[in-house]
């Protein structure tokens, strides 16, 4: 099969990243490949957040070595930044920080082999989603958190780039974007100095100015939407979903992380959200076992996190970072009780989530259906609840209307809402005909 194998850890941004590098490679002649074991080239783009990341990420590399000994092995992203002898140790041909790796996806010729690679180009047309990264960097200082190290200062792109982009990818079919970058409430306000459009004025542009189905955000900080538009939510085509991180209901541990509020305030900043998008799904970062968190603390956050109504939690154990302030703090919190704390968390999380999507049964939500298996539908609404429901026609890349009848495991269950046989049969044409 030849080619390159593209292979992405971690955050959305990585994933956005690779997709750049994957219209990259085939403009430049490149094929792609969907098998590692048979590719000619094989590209890890890798995180460092946590220790688990870097652990994954070792194990990545060595599988592709077992598999495909004869690859060329390149290894970018945050972890390469980090870790710069990869190719000293044996783990990779090719080692690329992120400076690296945006050189790599503006000229891939300069890096890979120029030997033939005989795959064919993926398709580029008719995903259902996309990200579209709109910055890179952070100038946060979170005392957990390595990335601003590893990704550097705030930098904007040109919105006329980014919305030159979702024309682009509108074009090709694709029905939702997700705006994505290291810190997104940002845009416009670049370390240099230069200022430019607002985050809130660029999703303005993108829904005056495209013809996009669906347009999603990715994580904003709590700071940044105190100053959010939220009458841009009356667009019906900005999904009705925010990930807003708390990374800890207690005060005394927000001070300890170098967050940029209290409960009170991201409290507030939920009532005002609410106010204005009733309905909205509000998702969350939390880390259990921060340095320093007692156990009251702990309970004090637990409670916090209960009474905030989260649609789902992303709960990670603290993972000490080197080089970041929190990792020297006194009173560490032995991995065990951090894992302990974390699951008391998760359950908190998947009551929460069960009490938030079961609020939809018996309510007719679009869906974005996006694939198939075994005659069951999987599809996600726009405030950011998965749904599944029976259905023989093909449904992939539309947005249709299901009832919702049932919440079962980790999604809501449903049927598509049609008048007749003929008349789905008449809305899968027309789309078709687009």
């Amino acid at each position: 099969m030849g080619g390159v194998y593209l292979s992405s850890l971690g955050c959305r941004l990585n994933q956005a990243e690779m997709t750049a590098l994957a219209r990259s490679l085939s403009a430049g002649g490149y094929g792609l490949s969907g098998s590692a074991e048979e590719a000619d080239v094989i590209i890890l783009n890798t995180c460092a957040v946590t220790a688990e990341a870097e652990r994954k990420t070792r194990q990545y590399l060595r599988r592709y070595r077992r598999i495909n000994p004869g690859a060329f092995l390149v290894v970018t992203g945050c972890y390469a930044q980090m870790e710069p002898a990869l190719v000293e140790r044996g783990l990779a041909d090719l080692a690329l920080g992120n400076q690296g790796k945006g050189q790599l996806i503006e000229a891939p010729g300069r890096f890979l082999p120029r030997t033939p690679l005989t795959a064919a180009a993926m398709p580029m047309e008719g995903r259902v989603r996309a990200l579209v990264r709109i910055q890179e960097g952070c100038d946060n200082r979170c005392t957990y958190c390595l990335v601003w190290k590893l990704r550097g200062p705030q930098r904007s792109r040109p919105a006329d780039e980014v919305i030159a982009e979702v024309r682009r990818l509108v074009e090709e079919r694709t029905v939702e974007i997700t705006l994505t970058g290291v810190h997104i409430g940002a845009y416009g306000h670049d370390a240099s100095g230069r200022t430019g459009p607002s985050l809130w004025e660029l999703v303005s542009r993108i829904l005056r100015e495209t013809n996009l189905a669906r347009l999603r955000l990715s994580s904003i900080e709590p700071w940044d939407m105190q100053s959010a538009d939220l009458s841009l939510w009356r667009d019906e085509r900005l999904c009705q979903h925010l990930h807003i991180p708390l990374q800890s209901g207690c005060d005394a541990v927000l001070a300890r992380m170098g967050r940029r509020y209290d409960t009170g305030q991201y409290a507030r900043i939920l009532e005002r959200v609410r106010g204005a998008v009733p309905r909205i799904a509000v998702t969350t970062d939390v880390i259990a076992g921060f340095p320093g968190e007692t156990g009251e603390q702990f309970e004090v956050g637990l409670e916090f996190v209960r009474s905030c109504g989260f649609a789902r939690m992303h709960v990670f154990p603290y993972s000490e970072r080197p080089g970041t302030p929190a990792a020297v703090l006194p009173d560490q919190v032995p991995m065990k009780e951090r894992r302990l704390r974390a699951e008391r968390l998760r359950e908190a999380a998947r009551c929460s989530e069960r009490e938030y999507a079961s609020t939809f049964i018996g309510d007719t939500l679009p869906v974005l259906w996006e694939k198939r298996q075994g005659g069951v539908w999987a599809g996600v609404t726009s405030n950011y609840l998965k749904v599944r429901c029976r259905c023989d026609d093909k449904l992939a890349n539309r947005v249709l209307p299901a009832q919702i009848e049932a919440w079962e495991g980790s999604a809501l269950t449903g049927s598509l809402v049609v008048t007749s046989a003929a008349s789905l049969a008449s809305r899968l044409h027309a789309d078709n005909s687009h």
